[in-house]
């Protein structure tokens, strides 16, 4: 029972069968790396986990087991599952960690538990993020001077946009018509997520460009298709700063030009 009826039911099955491309490139679906501290955390869950099936004398139940092998699995292949895998596991090592006295309410230090409360909350308070760093970080990665030039230039024309920066500009300007965002899945049913990674990977991107009518590029320096265009005298930069370079497209000139016989 929910209010999408079967279809949320069908689309677990839909995104792993049919979404080749979302799971193939999206970080969310990479396997862990145990370079990374998550990675590690992992290594030492699963060597606690072993090392509990050798040294404590205990039966396991096969379903417990298999579930606990499935969640496993999930999480290695895929970090995004990494979250069902601390649900499963929880009450896992529970179980394993039953060796720690049991709570004695007589022992309790309701003075000390309080300090320790409050000055957690302390430290929250004074490590939450102010606004100004927040605008620092958005500033940092996102192409938030753009906004305000678009505001006095708006485009005239169809606009592909870097994937990372769709949902960014979509949420700060509705009027602006994003190529892709990290709505994946809808753009890989359309056939759009593989002409942007086309696009990326340089196969043919004019073709991309003009099946889709492209007249500008929002892109961040450094990617090869933004070399592409820093070259081609098709293209001139409108606006640049440290985060992007908004491209246009330039009037193909010499077509207009008469021939001269």
């Amino acid at each position: 029972m929910n209010p999408y009826g079967w279809r949320l039911v069908y689309y677990p099955f839909d995104l792993a069968f049919n979404q080749r491309l979302n799971i193939t490139h999206v970080a969310e679906w990479v396997t862990v790396n145990f370079h990374e501290m998550r990675g590690k955390l992992v290594l030492i869950l699963i060597v606690g986990l072993l090392l509990s099936a050798l040294i404590r004398n205990r039966r396991w139940n096969l379903g417990e087991l298999l579930i606990l092998l499935f969640a496993l699995y999930s999480g290695l292949t895929y970090i995004r599952f990494l979250v069902l895998l601390g649900i499963v596991v929880a009450p896992v090592l529970a179980q394993a960690l039953d060796f720690f006295p049991r709570y004695r309410p007589l022992e309790d230090t309701p003075k000390i538990n309080t300090a320790v409360i409050v000055l957690l909350i302390g430290l929250m308070v004074f490590r939450w993020p102010r606004d100004a760093k927040v605008r620092q970080s958005v500033e940092e990665n996102y192409p938030s001077g753009v906004l305000t030039y678009l505001k006095s230039n708006p485009l005239h024309g169809n606009m592909l946009n870097f994937y990372l920066w769709g949902g960014y500009l979509g949420w700060n300007d509705p009027s602006i018509k994003v190529f892709v965002d990290s709505r994946v899945d809808i753009f890989e049913y359309e056939g759009v997520l593989e002409d942007y990674l086309n696009i990326l990977m340089l196969k043919d991107p004019d073709q991309v460009i003009q099946k889709y009518k492209i007249h500008y590029v929002l892109f961040p320096p450094g990617e090869g298709y933004t070399y592409v265009l820093q070259h081609d005298p098709k293209w001139k930069v409108i606006y640049q700063d440290k985060v992007c370079l908004l491209f246009e497209k330039q009037a193909d000139v010499s077509a207009a030009l008469p021939v001269n016989h």
